[in-house]
Parts: structure tokens; C-alpha cells; sequence
């Protein structure tokens, strides 16, 4: 086998697997399971929803998720986009957040409503960095957007209770 067979994009794997096993679970948590053929689409149109953004190849986007499908789909993603997946422990205190988020230079966030509440609480600059919210809406700020309308290419990502 030659070295450019063993080493390949995720985003050329992902191709191959939603075309040959399209049906086929590729990762499922507690509460639901995605097929290859969703994860292909829906980290390519999250890639895209991030890079519409402004976001460049090298960005980093900080992942603050625990363990569930939406976590596999933003790692992929962020991957598929060129930028840097900055993953985060849920469980970490405020400071280390803090510290992980000024040290990373992350220039968006990808969490949940319990999440994005303390990272609001951690005040500036970190307040300010838009974010990708994993759930149901209402959307809670201007600089927010909804998970799954990005997932499901569904313009900006903007749930209607966002700004433009």
C-alpha cells in the first residue's frame, strides 16, 4: 500500500463511507445515532456555516460539548474547514476555562445553553465570542446561532431570535 492510500482527508473518508456504508451508524449517543451519509452532509454544511462566518483555515474553534453526536459532528467539522477543534472539558472550573479559551485564541465557541450561561458569566472578551448553540432555541443573543439550522444548511445558522 502505498504512503497517499494510508494517509487521506477525513472529509475524502467521510465521502467514501457515506457512499459505501451511507446507512450505516457512524456514532450514536444516548439519545440519538447518526448514519455516515448525515455526518458527511452535516459536517459539511456546518463547515461551511463556520466558514461563512468569517472564520479562517487556522482559526480555532473551541468545542465545549460533552459526550454526544454533536461533539463527533463539530470536531469533523472544524476538521473539515481547516480550522483548529480546541476541545474543553464541560467540567472544567470558570478559571481554567478562561484560561483555555485566552490561551487557545479561540475566536468562536460550539457548546450548549448550561455552557454558554458561565461562559457568558466570564465577561469580557470571552462574552463576546459568537457562538454555535447545540439545542433548541430561543436563540439568547446577537452573537448566536443554532447548531442544528447550521447542520441542516439552513442559511446563517440564525434561529430567529438572533441578529443578522
Amino acid at each position: 500500500m502505498r504512503r497517499d492510500e494510508l494517509i487521506r482527508p477525513v472529509p475524502e473518508l467521510l465521502k467514501e463511507h457515506a457512499g459505501s456504508a451511507a446507512r450505516r451508524i457512524a456514532y450514536a449517543d444516548s439519545s440519538r445515532a447518526v448514519t455516515y451519509a448525515e455526518l458527511e452532509r452535516r459536517t459539511r454544511a456546518l463547515a461551511g456555516y463556520l466558514t461563512r462566518t468569517g472564520l479562517r483555515r487556522g482559526d480555532r474553534v473551541a468545542i465545549c460539548l460533552g459526550n454526544r453526536v454533536e461533539a463527533v459532528e463539530s470536531c469533523l467539522a472544524v476538521l473539515r474547514a481547516g480550522m483548529v477543534g480546541v476541545p474543553l472539558n464541560p467540567r472544567s472550573s470558570d478559571a481554567e476555562l478562561a484560561h483555555f479559551l485566552q490561551d487557545s485564541g479561540a475566536a468562536h465557541v460550539i457548546t450548549d445553553a448550561a455552557h454558554l450561561a458561565r461562559l457568558r458569566r466570564l465577561g469580557r472578551p470571552y462574552d463576546d465570542l459568537p457562538v454555535l448553540l447545540v439545542g433548541s432555541g430561543p436563540v439568547p443573543d446577537a452573537g448566536t446561532r443554532l447548531f442544528e439550522n447550521a447542520a441542516d444548511g439552513d442559511g446563517d445558522g440564525d434561529g430567529g431570535g438572533g441578529g443578522g
